[in-house]
């Protein structure tokens, strides 16, 4: 056997050995992002819809329209653009506003790039078939077919599918809280937006009030007849 040959053994052998030792890694990335894909879909801006329609409720009692003056508030738009988050789907709620947005700080950023059109299920679709494929190829290569894999995993290569498993496993789980906390933000959101109103109401109806009394006013005198 010569010494081309050695070495081209010794590097399919090393390859199949990067390729099975990623297989653990592999297969927890896999279950991982299978198992936030099943999650219910939508469920993020489903409660962020349902807590702003409470907020909304206290201006529209009975299912009566709020007053034209509620209305034109900005707040009130605000709260409604909650209330019509779009599900960007086939299937979408009633009168979806397709560009409503919860504001325009970090959390709704995050909100608009990332979960808005669906890109956390590209993700982690992307990131699934990654890892089916590493771990799939770990076992094609331990029973000495797909040859072709070598140029995927070897020892190059090897420490960097080894960060970007790590990073698959870990980007659903970060997605989940990144979820949670944007549910919060716009929630937050929402009720500052109804006591904003209220705000607005109050200081509207005392305004409109007269004073009890002027010092300015002299009383006018009734003449006897």
């Amino acid at each position: 056997m010569g010494p081309e040959t050695v070495e081209t053994a010794s590097h399919a052998a090393l390859a199949i050995n990067i390729a099975a030792q990623l297989e653990p890694l592999a297969g927890a990335a896999l279950a991982i992002n299978v198992a936030y894909l099943g999650l219910v879909r939508f469920r993020y801006r489903d409660q962020i819809r349902d807590g702003a329609r409470v907020e909304l409720r206290i201006f529209e009692p009975s299912d009566k329209p709020a007053p034209a003056n509620i209305k034109s508030m900005k707040m009130y738009k605000q709260l409604c653009e909650l209330c019509a988050l779009s599900n960007h789907d086939l299937v979408d709620v009633p009168h979806a506003i397709k560009d409503a947005r919860i504001n325009g700080g970090f959390w709704s950023q995050i909100y608009h790039y990332l979960y808005r059109k669906h890109n956390d299920r590209n993700i982690t679709y992307f990131s699934s078939v990654a890892a089916g494929t590493t771990l799939i190829a770990g076992v094609a290569r331990n029973i000495d077919i797909w040859g072709f894999m070598d140029y995927i995993y070897n020892p190059w290569s090897g420490p960097i599918w080894m960060y970007l498993l790590i990073l698959f496993s870990v980007l659903p789980v970060a997605m989940v809280y990144g979820g949670r906390k944007i549910v919060f933000y716009a929630l937050e959101h929402a009720r500052e937006y109804r006591e904003e109103i209220e705000k607005a109401m109050q200081t509207g109806s005392q305004l409109a009030q007269l004073p009890d009394a002027s010092p300015n006013v002299v009383p006018m005198s009734v003449p006897n007849n």
